[in-house]
This record gives C-alpha cells, sequence and structure tokens, in this order.
C-alpha cells in the first residue's frame, strides 16, 4: 500500500485545502447544523461547479459504471413523471441524488483512496477528542446544556457546541446528527489506522478510537468496533514487532471485552430482534421492500413523497430502504456491487462499515460516500499532489 504523498512534517497551504476539502465532505455527510432543506443542496451545487474540471478525466471503465447507473436514476426519473399533476410537484431529489454521485465521481478522480482516507483518518482523530471533550463536560456538567446555542433539525430541537451535538445526554454524537451516524467515522478511521501503521502503533491514538466509538453505545458502533479489535488482535500476532507495546494492547484488548459484553448482552435484549426499538426501525423496512417488490423501479422520489412525506408516515429510516422505496431493487444492488467492487478486497473492514450502518442510518448519496462507488476502477490513479 503506497504511502500518502502529503507530509504533515512540511504541512503547507494546499496541505491545509485538501484538509479543509474532506472536512467538508465529512461535515457536509453528517452534520444537523447545515440547513437539509436549503444549504446542503446549495453547497451540493457548489461542490459539483468547483470541482466540474475532474469530470473530463473520465476514462473507458467509468462510462460504461455511469452510464448504467445514471440510466437507471433517468428511467426512474421518467417513470415518477406518472405521479405529478404539474412540474410544481416533481420531486427536486430526482436532481439531487444524481447530483450526489456526481459529487462522488469528482472526488474519486481528484484523490486515491489511500490518500483520502489517510487525510479523513487524521481529521477524524481530532474530531474524536473534541467529541470526547464534549461529551464529558456534559456528563460532568449537565446544567451547562442549558447555556449552549440550539438548532433545529426537521422536527426536532436540540443543543450544540458547533464540535460537538447534545442530541442525548448519555451518548456521544459527536458532530452528527445522531450517535449511530457519528460512529461510523471513528471506526472506519481506527481500521484505516491500524492497517496503515501495523509496525508502529500508537497506544493513545488507538484509545481515542476505542473511547469514542464506545461512548456512541450505538448497536452498529458496537459491532463495528468488535470487527475492529478482530483486525488489531490479528495485526499484533500476526504483524508487530514491538514485544511490550504488543502485551500493553492485549490487555487492552481482554480489559475490553466484560465491558462490550455488558454492552452486547443489554442491546440483544432491548435494542434488536423483538424489541421496540428493532420493531420501530424494521417495520418501515418492510414497507420499504414491499413497495420495491411492487414497483421495479421503486416509487419514484415524488411518489415517496406523497406516499410518505406529505401523509406524515414513517418511509425507511436505513440507506437500503431509502434506495428500495425511491428506485427499486436495481439500483440498489448496483450502488451495494460498486461499494462491494471498490472496498471489500483492499479495505474489506471499510466496506462492512458502510454496509452495516446502511442498515441503520439514510446517507447514501451524501459526498462522505459516494466516491466509494466510483474509486475501483482507478483507485490508485490520483494522488493529492495533483488535486490542489
Amino acid at each position: 500500500m503506497p504511502n500518502s504523498k502529503l507530509n504533515l512534517k512540511s504541512f503547507d497551504l494546499s496541505s491545509f485545502v485538501v484538509y479543509l476539502d474532506i472536512f467538508v465532505l465529512i461535515v457536509l455527510t453528517v452534520s444537523p447544523l447545515i440547513n437539509p432543506e436549503i444549504f446542503k443542496p446549495v453547497l451540493f451545487i457548489l461542490l459539483f461547479f468547483l470541482n466540474f474540471k475532474y469530470l473530463f478525466r473520465i476514462k473507458a471503465k467509468d462510462i460504461y459504471i455511469l452510464t448504467l447507473l445514471f440510466c437507471l436514476f433517468a428511467l426512474s426519473s421518467l417513470w415518477d413523471l406518472r405521479n405529478i399533476s404539474s412540474l410544481y410537484d416533481y420531486s427536486l431529489h430526482n436532481f439531487y441524488i444524481p447530483l450526489g454521485m456526481l459529487i462522488g465521481f469528482e472526488y474519486s478522480k481528484k484523490y486515491n483512496i489511500d490518500d483520502f482516507l489517510n487525510v479523513f483518518e487524521k481529521i477524524i482523530f481530532l474530531v474524536s477528542i473534541l467529541s470526547l471533550i464534549g461529551y464529558f463536560i456534559v456528563r460532568l456538567q449537565p446544567q451547562i446544556v442549558d447555556y449552549l446555542p440550539s438548532y433545529k433539525y426537521y422536527h426536532t430541537t436540540h443543543k450544540t457546541m458547533l464540535f460537538y451535538n447534545v442530541v442525548t445526554l448519555n451518548r456521544n454524537s459527536g458532530i452528527a446528527w445522531e450517535p449511530g451516524m457519528f460512529q461510523i467515522l471513528p471506526n472506519m478511521a481506527l481500521y484505516y489506522y491500524i492497517k496503515n501503521h501495523k509496525k508502529n502503533l500508537n497506544f493513545f491514538v488507538i484509545m481515542i478510537y476505542m473511547i469514542t466509538i464506545y461512548t456512541t453505545l450505538s448497536t452498529t458502533g458496537f459491532f463495528l468496533l468488535m470487527c475492529n479489535l478482530l483486525y488489531l488482535f490479528y495485526t499484533l500476532f500476526f504483524k508487530y514487532k514491538k514485544v511490550i507495546k504488543k502485551l500493553l494492547f492485549f490487555i487492552l484488548i481482554f480489559s475490553l471485552i466484560p465491558l462490550l459484553y455488558n454492552q452486547l448482552e443489554y442491546h440483544l435484549n432491548y435494542k434488536l430482534f423483538g424489541s421496540y426499538a428493532f420493531k420501530l426501525r424494521f417495520e418501515p423496512f418492510q414497507k420499504a421492500l414491499k413497495d420495491a417488490s411492487n414497483n421495479l423501479l421503486g416509487l419514484g422520489n415524488t411518489g415517496y413523497d406523497i406516499k410518505y412525506k406529505y401523509q406524515n408516515q414513517q418511509g425507511a429510516w436505513d440507506s437500503i430502504g431509502a434506495i428500495l422505496h425511491r428506485y427499486g431493487f436495481p439500483l440498489c444492488i448496483f450502488l451495494l456491487f460498486l461499494l462491494f467492487k471498490s472496498t471489500f478486497f483492499s479495505y474489506p473492514i471499510i466496506f462492512i462499515c458502510f454496509f452495516a450502518t446502511f442498515f441503520s442510518e439514510s446517507f447514501w448519496f451524501f459526498p462522505l460516500v459516494t466516491p466509494f462507488y466510483f474509486w475501483w476502477p482507478n483507485s490508485k490513479l490520483n494522488s493529492l499532489c495533483d488535486s490542489t
């Protein structure tokens, strides 16, 4: 695996621009502080035009992928016309979602996957530290929440420190709209850190990521943390040579097992199969499966609004259900195939992170995710040196 060409020891303006660029993708994907109805679509458009030149790096394999992908979008958008009586009723998601895909394609040409993840990991390490500062301030001094500024996210109102959103007092939401969304960031970063530093692991970095993930108290987060712990165990056993540090890491892993077991037992009893929380999320997913079974191209974006949004009915909470609702099985299968192809063989836990979180959060067309659909034909071709 080649090392990133971005050297922190010679950090300059171009490096800062790269970090800012990728940080914007992260915030645009997970932050509830960006108005989802107005400001977020405007930022999508801005990102698209700022990176427009990267569309011209298209290659033969890209043409096949984009042609099939946008044929599926076009067919669904045309099918969606049956749901309107005037163009005013036509859902802007028919443009918004394909725009998110085009932004992902641009970024897959702007950075290679290794360089992207290298910068991503360093950003999320800082984000994780800030989240723990916010989390422990709120836990130790809960009265401070009353003095924090408020923000509205769809139909809910919460408090924020800007670098930490207080969605609930006892769970770490970090910069995201909820803990279940935030957990994917440190989980992806932890995996890439272990993979990229397998011969020189830093105990402090590993601890920060693990504590951050643990404090989210997310079911998906715990599952992914266990995947990361298995990968860490494998790395320590077969790759790591420093005996004293290796012993320290093993002690850390074994000391975490009782904590993880208690949390796993709690989630199995109260948040998974048969629980009210599971039923709350699974029933909308069942509706998505039924809608997709009865409609080859899904309900369409306007059709979805008519059936769910305008009737105040709960659509799918998750990415898989959202795709099935709007576009049916063909697009869902194709996107999962692209994601699998780009990540599974080189970054398997990255794929597991996305796939598992897709079943709990709807974020499949946001620009932190969409580059991963397109990296596999050209994942080693671009560098950060070319993109600034």
